[in-house]
């Protein structure tokens, strides 16, 4: 080694770039290299379902190791489970246990959870017992609850969930946390008053913040700080979410309002910020009065994610183009956003179904040229996230139409198209609105494959901005399910998990020609999601998509 440099520095680097396979070949090759590489193995572990997506090409899957389901393309249920509950066997076996900092176990990871929920118990409290891991996410409800006080004999150095905010007076080694995450399910919580340690060491250190409230009305978290005399001195990444709901049902703050979230947030030195939000109130303007009062004060945003949840109003074009006209004036209005704003995240609530009212190609055109106008503004921009936009586009017919009968005339595309249209005429699906079986139609196929395609992403509880922290899962369709979609009698159907993998191909190239566009408009874009899309784009602006060529 050259004179100062250790083995072991060297391999500090390089270990960033090395994914679990090229770890566990590592510490087959000396005892040196095992020394050096199981601790890397072993520090960060996520138990998931599926198996991840992998890329030669690619650095996302580099720095956790995934202990997951069967990888194959059609697998039953009982397969998986087999699968996945042998490899945590495995892993409890292990006499490495003690190196496990980062445990996460997802939601829904057993098909049969009488059998996998002990086990995920008994890793639980393997990890627990030896008293080294300092982040325990547990994000399956079951057991998260299960385990809700066992979690308060661990010691963060960094993250923690809780589900009620009195729960904040529990936590210990105040100045250590830094991430923290509430997710609200009670209805009222007045009377919970914080104690001074809490106010004063824990929050006012805190540089992550993420609220999760199950009626959509986080403000009222934030109006609740303000009366505890709470304020985030040191936060820098912000999540909430609030809906101003047509039906106010119950007693939860409604309208969107910056006033006591500007008193608690300091605004100015907020860095990340994801907000799930609409106004479905006709003629309210709560959601551009807010958004106004809150974007001047934004000096210091580099990372943004806008999220629209509605629940009455879902399936209405001009809905969707409001919240798109409010969020783009949002945008442009950021202080200095063309040299700021280095990651943007849009999520729409398209409808499942992809039928939606007034979806003529005038407003698809519209719409696309509002964002044309507004992303070469952002020339700093170098993520953007579009997690259901093929669900956007697949309510346009014309635009399925086209990308189904009229699309890539490659090789690949060319010999699975008309599989895919003999799919359409030869399946219904359950139209819940009209309470009849209906003809599928592309726009129907199309946003059935985008929501698919959504669920290579982790989880759904996850931040939109930190997409790119895991992998994507190895997420299939049977071309079946959703609204009970079933073939006619008088057809043999034979389509399965092993078309999906075509299905992908075909969505990638329909959205190699947006790309071809965004890299024209985003001159720093080096990555870019377009519903489980995953594009990198090179130097020379150059761009390839990572799972799905």
């Amino acid at each position: 080694m050259t004179q100062g440099i250790s083995l072991e520095d060297v391999f500090d680097d390089v270990a960033n770039f090395l994914n679990q396979n090229d770890l566990a070949s590592l510490c087959l090759v000396s005892r040196r290299f095992n020394e050096l590489a199981t601790p890397r193995l072993y520090a960060d572990i996520t138990i998931n379902k599926n198996p991840v997506l992998r890329s030669k090409d690619w650095w996302i899957e580099c720095g956790k190791t995934y202990v997951a389901g069967y990888r194959s393309i059609t697998k039953s249920n009982d397969q998986n489970d087999l699968f996945l509950y042998d490899r945590i066997c495995r892993l409890l076996e292990s006499k490495h246990l003690y190196l496990i900092r980062t445990l996460v176990v997802q939601e829904d990871v057993f098909n049969d959870t009488e059998a996998g929920m002990p086990l995920l118990q008994r890793l639980i409290d393997s990890v627990r017992s030896l008293n080294q891991v300092t982040n325990l996410d547990i994000r399956d409800s079951v057991l998260f609850q299960a385990n809700k006080e066992k979690l308060k004999g661990i010691r963060p150095s960094k993250v923690m969930r809780i589900q009620e905010i009195g729960s904040l007076n529990d936590i210990s080694d105040l100045e250590q946390l830094k991430s923290l995450e509430i997710f609200v399910t009670l209805p009222s919580f007045d009377n919970v008053i914080l104690s001074d340690a809490v106010k004063f060491k824990l929050l006012a250190n805190l540089e992550e913040l993420v609220i999760e409230d199950i009626e959509f009305s986080s403000l009222r978290v934030f109006y609740y700080f303000k009366e505890q005399g709470v304020v985030f001195t040191k936060l820098k990444s912000v999540k909430f979410n609030h809906v101003h709901g047509i039906h106010d049902y119950n007693k939860t703050y409604r309208e969107l309002t910056a006033d006591f979230l500007k008193e608690v947030i300091p605004l100015k030195q907020l860095q990340s910020l994801e907000m799930e939000l609409a106004c479905e109130m006709s003629e309210c303007t709560c959601i551009d009065d807010f958004l106004s009062e809150i974007s001047s004060e934004l000096v210091s945003l580099r990372n943004l994610a806008l999220i629209e949840k509605t629940f009455v109003t879902q399936g209405d074009h001009y809905t969707e183009e409001n919240w798109d006209l409010s969020i783009n004036r949002f945008i442009l209005h950021l202080p200095n956003v063309s040299q700021n704003l280095q990651t943007l995240s849009v999520r729409h609530n398209c409808p499942i179904n992809g039928i939606q009212k007034d979806s003529v190609e005038g407003n698809y055109i519209r719409r696309r040229t509002l964002y044309e106008e507004v992303l070469p503004h952002l020339k700093s921009l170098k993520k953007l996230f579009a997690p259901t936009i093929l669900q956007s586009l697949s309510s346009y017919e014309i635009l399925v139409c086209d990308l189904l009968w009229n699309g890539c005339e490659c090789e690949k595309c060319t010999k699975v198209l008309d599989i895919f249209d003999q799919f359409i005429q030869n399946h219904q699906y359950y139209s819940y609105e009209e309470g009849q079986y209906k003809d599928i139609i592309p726009t129907v196929f199309f946003a059935y494959a985008g929501d698919s395609l959504c669920r290579r992403f982790l989880t759904e509880t996850d931040w939109d901005l930190k997409a790119l922290q895991y992998s994507p899962t190895q997420q299939m369709w049977d071309f079946h399910g959703y609204e009970n979609v079933y073939h006619f009698q008088d057809y043999n159907c034979h389509f399965d998990e092993s078309a999906y993998t075509h299905l992908t191909q075909v969505i990638s190239h329909f959205f190699d020609d947006y790309m071809k566009t965004l890299v024209k408009l985003l001159p720093n874009l080096t990555v870019c999601l377009l519903s489980g899309i995953y594009y990198q784009v090179s130097d020379d602006r150059q761009f390839s998509s990572q799972y799905d060529r």
